[in-house]
Protein backbone atom coordinates (compact mmCIF):
# COMPACT_ATOMS: atom_id res chain seq x y z
CA UNK A 1 0.00 0.00 0.00
CA UNK A 2 1.39 3.40 -0.80
CA UNK A 3 0.03 6.97 -0.01
CA UNK A 4 -0.07 10.23 -1.18
CA UNK A 5 0.50 14.09 0.41
CA UNK A 6 -0.30 16.79 -1.11
CA UNK A 7 0.49 20.39 -0.04
CA UNK A 8 -2.20 23.12 -0.25
CA UNK A 9 -0.80 25.70 2.06
CA UNK A 10 2.18 27.71 2.70
CA UNK A 11 5.50 27.49 0.93
CA UNK A 12 5.18 23.70 -0.22
CA UNK A 13 1.74 24.90 -2.18
CA UNK A 14 1.45 22.36 -5.25
CA UNK A 15 3.83 19.74 -3.79
CA UNK A 16 3.34 16.17 -3.36
CA UNK A 17 5.04 13.13 -1.64
CA UNK A 18 4.77 9.71 -1.96
CA UNK A 19 4.90 7.24 1.62
CA UNK A 20 5.13 3.83 1.68
CA UNK A 21 4.99 1.66 4.35
CA UNK A 22 6.17 4.59 6.63
CA UNK A 23 7.55 7.88 6.47
CA UNK A 24 8.54 10.57 8.57
CA UNK A 25 8.48 14.14 8.41
CA UNK A 26 11.17 17.18 10.14
CA UNK A 27 13.71 19.19 9.06
CA UNK A 28 16.35 16.69 10.06
CA UNK A 29 18.36 14.79 6.75
CA UNK A 30 17.70 11.56 8.24
CA UNK A 31 13.69 12.10 7.43
CA UNK A 32 12.35 10.05 5.35
CA UNK A 33 10.68 13.69 4.09
CA UNK A 34 13.16 16.54 4.45
CA UNK A 35 11.46 19.64 4.76
CA UNK A 36 13.91 22.89 5.83
CA UNK A 37 11.82 25.10 7.36
CA UNK A 38 12.15 26.51 10.29
CA UNK A 39 8.53 25.97 12.29
CA UNK A 40 9.33 22.30 11.79
CA UNK A 41 10.80 20.23 14.41
CA UNK A 42 13.91 18.19 13.11
CA UNK A 43 11.77 15.31 14.04
CA UNK A 44 8.05 16.56 13.82
CA UNK A 45 5.74 13.80 12.64
CA UNK A 46 5.57 10.04 11.04
CA UNK A 47 2.94 8.33 9.14
CA UNK A 48 3.15 4.48 8.78
CA UNK A 49 0.66 1.75 7.50
CA UNK A 50 -0.80 -0.72 9.73
CA UNK A 51 -1.12 -4.22 7.99
CA UNK A 52 -3.45 -5.55 10.63
CA UNK A 53 -6.01 -2.69 10.45
CA UNK A 54 -5.35 -2.00 6.81
CA UNK A 55 -4.91 1.55 7.01
CA UNK A 56 -2.43 3.93 7.74
CA UNK A 57 -2.00 5.99 11.22
CA UNK A 58 -0.45 9.84 11.70
CA UNK A 59 1.54 10.02 15.12
CA UNK A 60 3.35 13.74 16.29
CA UNK A 61 6.69 12.96 17.19
CA UNK A 62 6.49 15.42 20.21
CA UNK A 63 7.20 18.82 17.68
CA UNK A 64 7.09 21.76 19.41
CA UNK A 65 4.69 23.74 16.76
CA UNK A 66 2.53 20.61 17.14
CA UNK A 67 0.63 18.07 14.20
CA UNK A 68 -3.14 18.62 13.37
CA UNK A 69 -5.34 16.36 11.69
CA UNK A 70 -8.23 17.92 10.43
CA UNK A 71 -7.97 20.96 12.69
CA UNK A 72 -7.60 18.79 15.92
CA UNK A 73 -4.47 18.46 17.90
CA UNK A 74 -2.73 15.14 17.34
CA UNK A 75 -1.98 13.55 20.88
CA UNK A 76 -1.65 10.02 19.79
CA UNK A 77 -1.77 7.76 17.10
CA UNK A 78 -4.94 9.02 14.72
CA UNK A 79 -6.17 6.60 12.21
CA UNK A 80 -5.91 8.44 8.41
CA UNK A 81 -8.61 7.99 5.54
CA UNK A 82 -8.84 9.61 2.09
CA UNK A 83 -8.92 13.31 1.83
CA UNK A 84 -7.86 14.15 5.76
CA UNK A 85 -6.35 17.27 6.08
CA UNK A 86 -2.67 17.16 8.09
CA UNK A 87 -1.64 19.87 9.62
CA UNK A 88 2.06 20.95 10.57
CA UNK A 89 3.46 23.16 12.58
CA UNK A 90 0.04 25.36 11.73
CA UNK A 91 1.00 26.38 9.12
CA UNK A 92 1.74 23.59 5.98
CA UNK A 93 -1.32 21.68 4.93
CA UNK A 94 -1.72 18.28 3.66
CA UNK A 95 -4.39 16.50 1.83
CA UNK A 96 -4.01 12.86 2.35
CA UNK A 97 -4.97 10.20 -0.20
CA UNK A 98 -4.24 6.51 0.57
CA UNK A 99 -3.32 4.64 -3.19
CA UNK A 100 -3.65 0.91 -4.13
CA UNK A 101 -0.97 -0.54 -5.88
CA UNK A 102 -2.80 -2.81 -8.58
CA UNK A 103 -0.21 -6.27 -8.33
CA UNK A 104 -2.76 -8.82 -8.95
CA UNK A 105 -3.05 -8.08 -12.59
CA UNK A 106 0.41 -7.27 -13.31
CA UNK A 107 -0.16 -3.67 -13.71
CA UNK A 108 1.92 -0.73 -12.29
CA UNK A 109 -1.14 1.92 -12.67
CA UNK A 110 -2.26 3.03 -9.35
CA UNK A 111 -5.80 3.52 -8.40
CA UNK A 112 -7.50 5.46 -5.82
CA UNK A 113 -9.21 3.71 -2.97
CA UNK A 114 -12.74 4.31 -2.72
CA UNK A 115 -14.37 4.68 0.55
CA UNK A 116 -17.92 3.75 1.16
CA UNK A 117 -19.96 6.13 2.69
CA UNK A 118 -20.52 4.28 6.04
CA UNK A 119 -16.32 3.96 6.14
CA UNK A 120 -15.83 7.90 5.84
CA UNK A 121 -15.65 10.27 8.28
CA UNK A 122 -16.80 12.82 6.30
CA UNK A 123 -20.80 13.78 7.30
CA UNK A 124 -23.06 11.93 4.81
CA UNK A 125 -26.42 14.26 4.43
CA UNK A 126 -28.89 12.02 3.21
CA UNK A 127 -32.22 14.01 1.56
CA UNK A 128 -35.49 12.70 1.56
CA UNK A 129 -37.84 12.61 -1.42
CA UNK A 130 -40.81 14.73 -1.05
CA UNK A 131 -43.66 12.93 -0.03
CA UNK A 132 -46.73 13.05 -3.02
CA UNK A 133 -49.25 15.79 -2.12
CA UNK A 134 -47.49 17.11 1.24
CA UNK A 135 -46.75 21.00 1.20
CA UNK A 136 -43.74 21.96 3.08
CA UNK A 137 -44.72 25.92 4.20
CA UNK A 138 -41.91 28.19 5.93
CA UNK A 139 -44.58 28.87 8.89
CA UNK A 140 -43.90 25.83 10.09
CA UNK A 141 -41.00 26.87 12.11
CA UNK A 142 -42.75 29.48 13.57
CA UNK A 143 -44.23 28.18 16.97
CA UNK A 144 -47.86 27.66 16.98
CA UNK A 145 -48.64 30.66 19.93
CA UNK A 146 -47.19 33.42 18.06
CA UNK A 147 -49.75 35.29 15.57
CA UNK A 148 -49.62 35.09 11.85
CA UNK A 149 -47.72 37.27 9.73
CA UNK A 150 -49.72 40.42 8.23
CA UNK A 151 -48.90 41.95 5.16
Amino acid sequence: MTAKLFCKTGQLKGASYTISDKATIGKDPGNTICLSLPTLSRRHASLFFNVKQGCYFLQDLGSQNGTRLDGIRVREQQRLGNLHIITLADSFDFIFQMIEDKSHDGSQEDKTVVESVAQSSLPFIHKQPPEENKTVVAAAIVPPSLPPIQK
